[in-house]
C-alpha cells in the first residue's frame, strides 16, 4: 500500500493535530510568528534553544540579519553524524533550494518506526529543528508578507497542478489526509519544489497491506 509519510517545519507540524474546526495552539502559535520579522524569529528561537550551537548560530543570524548557508549545513552534518551514530537508515538529498531531504529506508514494524521517530527527533533537537524552520522560512518567504501556505498555493497554481480556485484550507485538508485525495501528485519534482518553499516535506513510502 502506498501512503504519504509527512514532515514539516515545526511551527507547521505543531498545527495539524487539532479537532476539525478548532485552532489549536500549534496554530495559534504558527499565526503569532508570522507577525513577527525574522530577526524577532531568531531571538524567539534563542530563547528555547537546547545546545551551545544552536544559540551560537542564533545569535549570528541576529546579527546579521540572516542564517547563513555555512550555519545551516554545519546544522545538518551534526543532525546525521547524530543519526549515523545512533543507527538510522536514511539517505540524503540536497534539494535545489539548498534544503536536505531526509528518507528513511523502510521499517520492519510499528516499533521500528516508533524508535526512528523517537531518535530522528533526539538528533534533530539542538541541530537542525530550529535552524531548519528559520532557514527555510529565510529562503521561501524572506519578506513575511504571506502565509507560507499561500506561497505553496500560488506556486502549485502557476504550475499548472491546481485549479485556479483551488484554496489554502483544501491545500492544508489535503496536507493532513496525506495528499491521498489531492488534485496532484505530491512526488512531482515541480510539486516537490512547491511544497518545499511552504514548509511541507512529504515522502511517498510503500507498506505491505
Amino acid at each position: 500500500m502506498r501512503t504519504a509519510a509527512l514532515v514539516a517545519a515545526v511551527a507547521l507540524l505543531a498545527g495539524c493535530s487539532g479537532q476539525e474546526g478548532e485552532r489549536t495552539e500549534g496554530e495559534e502559535a504558527q499565526g503569532a510568528t508570522m507577525d513577527l520579522t525574522l530577526v524577532e524569529q531568531f531571538e524567539q528561537a534563542r530563547e528555547t534553544a537546547t545546545s551551545d550551537f544552536e544559540r551560537e548560530v542564533l545569535d549570528r543570524a541576529i546579527e546579521n540579519g540572516e542564517i547563513s548557508a555555512e550555519d545551516y549545513e554545519e546544522a545538518f552534518s551534526r543532525y546525521q553524524r547524530c543519526a549515523q551514530d545512533a543507527g538510522l537508515a536514511e539517505s540524503y538529498e540536497r534539494q535545489a533550494d539548498g534544503i536536505y531531504r531526509i528518507s528513511p529506508s523502510p521499517f520492519e514494524d510499528d516499533a521500528a518506526s516508533q524508535r526512528y521517530q523517537d531518535l530522528s527527533l533526539e538528533c534533530a533537537d539542538g541541530t537542525t529543528m530550529r535552524i531548519e524552520a528559520l532557514y527555510r522560512t529565510q529562503i521561501s518567504n524572506p519578506g513575511l508578507l504571506e502565509d507560507t501556505r499561500e506561497v505553496t498555493l500560488q506556486c502549485l497554481v502557476e504550475a499548472g497542478l491546481v485549479p485556479a480556485d483551488y484554496t489554502v484550507e483544501e491545500l492544508h485538508e489535503s496536507f493532513r489526509a496525506g495528499f491521498e485525495d489531492a488534485p496532484f501528485d505530491p512526488m512531482d519534482p515541480t510539486a516537490q519544489e512547491c511544497l518545499v518553499r511552504g514548509g511541507y516535506n512529504v515522502e511517498i513510502t510503500d507498506e505491505s497491506s
